[in-house]
């Protein structure tokens, strides 16, 4: 579960390293209304509430799995771990092909 959680914090602090640095490079968009809102006031605001928002919720499994460790909040974590995945392969695939234009 603790590498599970140490993959979702890496994987998220690329995605908003990426994201900055593809709206910022003009190829890409924040998908997320919220989160393109705190971008457009700041990017310290944006990376900020990014890396604040997933540690809370991460200290919040951390807890939940101490007190009563079911399977099922595993899989919650592997399905998000999945998603910043695909997010970082889907940056990385974006990146790419906007160097080669």
């Amino acid at each position: 579960m603790y590498a599970s959680l140490f993959v979702l914090w890496v994987l998220n602090a690329i995605d908003a390293v990426a994201t900055v640095y593809g709206v910022t490079h003009g190829y890409a968009v924040e998908g997320n209304p919220a989160m393109a809102y705190l971008l457009d006031h700041g990017v310290a605001l944006f990376l900020a509430f990014k890396v604040v928002s997933v540690t809370l919720l991460i200290a919040y499994f951390v807890v939940r799995w101490r007190q009563d460790p079911h399977r099922s909040a595993l899989y919650v974590v592997w399905a998000l771990d999945a998603t910043y995945l695909f997010l970082a392969i889907n940056h990385a695939v974006v990146y790419t092909m906007w160097r080669s234009l």
